[in-house]
C-alpha cells in the first residue's frame, strides 16, 4: 500500500529525492532517473498531476508541518490519485520553482517544485533536501 510511505517520506523527513551535498534540485534540460546516491536503486518519489497540488502540500507543511503536509498528500491520493508515491526513469527537467524552507521539529527542509516531462505526460515533483548550516552534523 502507498499511503503510508508517502505518510513516512512527509513526516518522516525522508528526501523525497536523493539528497546531494548542496541544496539544488537538477536544472533545467537535465535528463535521467531519479537514483538512490549510489545508483543502486530508483527512489519513490511524490509526484502530483499538478503544480498546485505541490504548492498545497508545501503550504500545509510550513503552516502546519510535516504531519499535516503528510495528510494533505494522502487526501489528494485517496480523493483521485492526483498525487502518489512513484518512481521515475527517463524524466526530463522543464523548471524548477523554489517554494522556500520550512522547519519541523528543529529540522530545516528546502523544497521546490519541479516540473518534468515523462512518456506518460507532464508531472509535478516535489523535491527536498535537509538544509544543514555551518556547524551542524547531519547525524
Amino acid at each position: 500500500m502507498r499511503t503510508p510511505i508517502l505518510a513516512a517520506m512527509l513526516v518522516g523527513g525522508l528526501a523525497l529525492i536523493p539528497g546531494k551535498a548542496s541544496a539544488n534540485p537538477p536544472p533545467d534540460g537535465w535528463s535521467g532517473s531519479y537514483r538512490s546516491p549510489d545508483g543502486a536503486h530508483l527512489i519513490p518519489l511524490v509526484v502530483c498531476s499538478s503544480k498546485e497540488k505541490v504548492q498545497a502540500i508545501f503550504d500545509e507543511a510550513a503552516a502546519q508541518g510535516f504531519e499535516k503536509a503528510s495528510a494533505k498528500a494522502m487526501a489528494f491520493y485517496k480523493a483521485d490519485g492526483s498525487c502518489q508515491l512513484a518512481t521515475l526513469s527517463g524524466v526530463t527537467v522543464r523548471e524548477s520553482d523554489d517554494l522556500g524552507e520550512v522547519i519541523d521539529r528543529e529540522q530545516t527542509e528546502h523544497f521546490w517544485s519541479i516540473h518534468i516531462v515523462t512518456a506518460q505526460g507532464d508531472r509535478f515533483v516535489m523535491y527536498k533536501e535537509r538544509v544543514v548550516h555551518v556547524g551542524q552534523t547531519t547525524a
